[in-house]
């Protein structure tokens, strides 16, 4: 919790904006796993939504690759220099590779699940009665979920820089400036 202080008074904000995706597809998934039965009989049509979200998985990471490149391109304006010399460099990172990590994780069990009915007789606690294909389909789900969910917080972020206004960031004031002695004299007392 030590990172959001720097933060102020919007620190629950960002705490929102690193964890609603983990937070609603947890939260969906659970409800989900709670209402499917255990003998879960897939609809006919399980085949092209497996399908879809392939070419979704597989739209998005070619999205998230080419807005990282994106950002690499323009490197050269204050937005991007800010975020490359900031500590905000490392959240940026998280923040793609979050989505790409369960995008492939996805795809994975979306290959998966097109041999479905090969799982549904097989149970991983019998007495709960939890089949393997109930908890392939539930972390698919969540997969998917969170994928989306965190592909939509970096596409947002990255058209926020991509769309900024230069000018914009140069007009901004620090809110506490020091002047040349005191830096000095606190590089010396902390030795940077």
């Amino acid at each position: 919790m030590g990172k959001y202080k720097v933060w102020g008074k919007n620190f629950v904000c960002k705490l929102w904006e690193e964890k609603y995706p983990l937070i609603l597809s947890l939260l969906i998934t659970v409800i989900l796993f709670i209402r499917i039965s255990y003998n879960f009989c897939p609809p006919q049509n399980f085949g092209s939504i497996l399908n879809a979200m392939i070419t979704i998985d597989s739209i998005l990471l070619g999205f998230l690759g080419v807005s990282l490149s994106i950002l690499l391109s323009i490197k050269d304006r204050k937005v991007v220099e800010f975020l490359f010399k900031n500590p905000s460099r490392e959240i940026l990172k998280t923040y793609f590779r979050s989505p790409i990590i369960s995008g492939f994780i996805n795809l994975g069990l979306s290959m998966s699940l097109n041999f479905i009915e090969y799982f549904t007789n097989i149970f991983v606690k019998p007495a709960l009665n939890i089949s393997l294909c109930k908890l392939i389909l539930v972390t698919w789900i969540f997969t998917a979920l969170f994928f989306v969910l965190s592909s939509y917080r970096i596409i947002n972020i990255v058209m926020h820089i991509v769309f900024k206004d230069p000018t914009a960031t140069n007009e901004r004031k620090p809110d506490k400036v020091l002047d040349a002695n005191r830096e000095k004299e606190l590089k010396e007392k902390y030795r940077f």
